[in-house]
């Protein structure tokens, strides 16, 4: 009985991240914001490495694989600590967009000094 109900959580937690992906990944076509990117692609991660986690506890593969599952489970798990931690910073403004593109915290900062900048010229 622990062993099924252990079963069933682990498969609504994939089903509640895969429904989180998907609402990220819809988000982000309305929101165009660089680090919504890194946050749909780490969501997407987190939902490959619970679905690896469902089909283990489904399929109860041999004790001797139990190390590769793990490792195989561990790298989308890493994957989505890195890209959340990677908007994050994005979204702080400590680090841009790797296509160039300025984040919102730079393109306000350079707003800013243009207005300055005016109010100099104009002074």
């Amino acid at each position: 009985m622990d062993l099924f109900l252990y079963q069933l959580n682990i498969s609504g937690l994939t089903v509640l991240t895969a429904l989180i992906a998907w609402f990220f990944h819809v988000l982000r076509r309305s929101i165009r914001r660089a680090e919504m990117r890194w946050w749909t692609y780490g969501w997407y991660a987190n939902a490959a490495a619970l679905a690896i986690t469902s089909v283990f506890w489904a399929v109860q593969p041999p004790a001797g694989i139990h190390g590769l599952v793990f490792g195989v489970y561990l790298a989308p798990k890493a994957v989505y600590v890195w890209l959340m931690v990677r908007g994050a910073l994005e979204f702080h403004g400590t680090i841009s967009d790797i296509s160039g593109c300025p984040s919102q915290h730079q393109a306000r900062s350079q707003t800013q000094r243009r207005a300055s900048a005016r109010l100099m010229l104009s002074a």
